[in-house]
């Protein structure tokens, strides 16, 4: 790992809320993926495990529709986003289905992994106000 990245990946971590670790991050992704509503989604799973760790190792600035085309969803180079809504829709089904988990099986998470509308990089809340 080169001085480049070992300082990327400081300031990504320095970006978080001070008081959530990524390991936290990561365990309630675990959560999240292990729950009932998630395990019937291998897809939705793959792209919110794609851009939390996007977020945590600070290239959330990088997720693009393009990019999330190929990397998560397996589309071709040939992708165009002007003429395909794949990657709108799933992060539109992806943001209904943490909505729903969380009212239902991660009603008592103290953590919640948030993906606003208009936006590809998680937020992360914590206590009262992830409820």
């Amino acid at each position: 790992m080169g001085i480049a990245t070992v300082t990327h990946q400081s300031a990504a971590v320095a970006a978080l809320p001070c008081e959530i670790s990524p390991w936290q991050i990561r365990l309630e992704l675990h959560r999240i993926q292990a729950s009932k509503m998630f395990a019937s989604s291998p897809c939705l799973s793959r792209l919110l495990d794609y851009l939390v760790g996007a977020r945590l190792s600070g290239r959330s600035e990088n997720l693009k529709e393009y990019i999330l085309a190929l990397d998560v969803l397996g589309r071709s180079p040939e992708f165009d986003p002007n003429t395909s809504s794949i990657v709108r829709v799933q992060l539109s089904r992806l943001r209904a289905k943490l909505a729903s988990y969380y009212d239902s099986e991660g009603r008592d998470s103290d953590l919640r992994i948030v993906l606003a509308k208009g936006a590809y990089g998680p937020r992360f809340v914590l206590g009262h106000a992830a409820k």
